[in-house]
């Protein structure tokens, strides 16, 4: 009998706990949805950035929607965000790059189709920490966002022969083609293959942008393997000495060394500015941009960009590579917005 009493006691205190629990739950929906209620665009929010106030619309500070910046200030976490002992909203960091970031969201609101806002001055030696809080509040694409990524089908690319016959480039596409692998293959004992692109580079306002990685190099001593660009897509064989092409080139020789095609054969000051190794490494990324008239390459590992100048009176220029030797792997895709950065710091 009193087992009995115990456990129907037990039944109707846990039944008391759920209904207490629900309450609660109702009461901070109820207390959220009234907060929301009060939020308006028209809020002036201060933050305290490191000691330094800053003040600004709410609807300023929300511009650049769908990044964690945004969502701090979007009035729904009020409760979870740090604050001064005057009720300030405070950011842990440097005054003078959170002083950066506002104004440009201030400038945002009076920018017009003909007069984008360009991105903003920062001390050089502060640019890494500024790159940095950017890609922390996810702000990076929307103060760079660059031009649209390239993108890469196996049916863009044109075959033009090679030196001799037995030659294959088998391509792999990722699924949203923003990436693409090349296999090069050949049953002769030694072949030139060119490969383009189809799709004409924009070159203007900022420029194309795309990154190389050499997936396999397995022959570092007669290897030969070419990237750049190329005016002319109808040229024949492996058209290194075509004027209109243009890279950077590992030689099959020994000794090997840049070659930079359509400007001539190498030149000290090019060399200088790479390492003087004797081919390609595996898992090298390279990191290409063409913008006006310059061919701008940037070797990752050695943090490096080399700059070549486009001479002659070509207009259109294309991805282009030259494959010499078998079992050359390399993968093409687009540079994200962290990755264009590097020839922001270049030029």
């Amino acid at each position: 009998m009193w087992e009995k009493l115990q456990q129907t006691q037990h039944k109707k205190m846990k039944q008391l706990e759920e209904e207490t629990h629900n309450l609660q739950q109702e009461k901070d929906l109820m207390n959220t949805a009234a907060a929301a209620a009060s939020v308006t665009e028209k809020d002036i929010i201060t933050i305290n950035a490191g000691g330094k106030l800053i003040t600004a619309l709410r609807s300023t500070l929300t511009i650049p929607t769908d990044s964690m910046w945004s969502f701090m200030f979007s009035g729904r976490w009020e409760e979870s965000l740090t604050r001064d002992s005057n009720g300030h909203i405070f950011l842990d960091y440097d005054d003078e790059l959170i002083t950066i970031i506002v104004n440009f969201l201030r400038m945002k609101t009076v920018e017009g189709p003909s007069d984008p806002i360009l991105y903003p001055y920062v001390n050089p030696h502060k640019k890494e920490e500024f790159r940095r809080l950017l890609r922390y509040f996810g702000l990076l694409e929307f103060f760079d966002p660059g031009p649209p990524l390239l993108v890469f089908s196996k049916d863009n690319f044109v075959h033009r022969g090679s030196v001799l016959a037995g030659s294959t480039i088998t391509m792999t596409e990722s699924d949203n083609n923003k990436k693409i692998t090349f296999v090069y293959q050949i049953t002769a004992t030694k072949c030139l293959h060119r490969l383009a692109c189809s799709t004409e580079l924009d070159s203007s306002g900022k420029g194309s942008f795309w990154k190389v990685k050499i997936e396999k190099f397995p022959d570092k001593s007669n290897g030969w393997l070419l990237m750049g660009i190329a005016g002319n897509l109808n040229v024949l064989n492996g058209c290194y000495s075509d004027a209109t092409t243009f890279g950077w080139a590992a030689n099959e020789c020994q000794n090997s060394r840049i070659n930079l095609r359509g400007t001539g054969w190498p030149k000290e000051e090019f060399k200088q500015s790479f390492a003087y190794h004797q081919n390609f490494d595996e898992g090298e990324v390279f990191y290409l941009r063409l913008k006006a008239k310059k061919l701008s390459i940037h070797r990752v590992q050695e943090k490096k960009t080399m700059d070549m100048d486009i001479i002659g009176a070509e207009t259109k220029f294309y991805i282009h590579f030259i494959f010499g030797y078998a079992g050359i792997i390399l993968s093409l895709e687009s540079l994200n917005a962290d990755e264009r950065a590097v020839f922001t710091d270049h030029d």
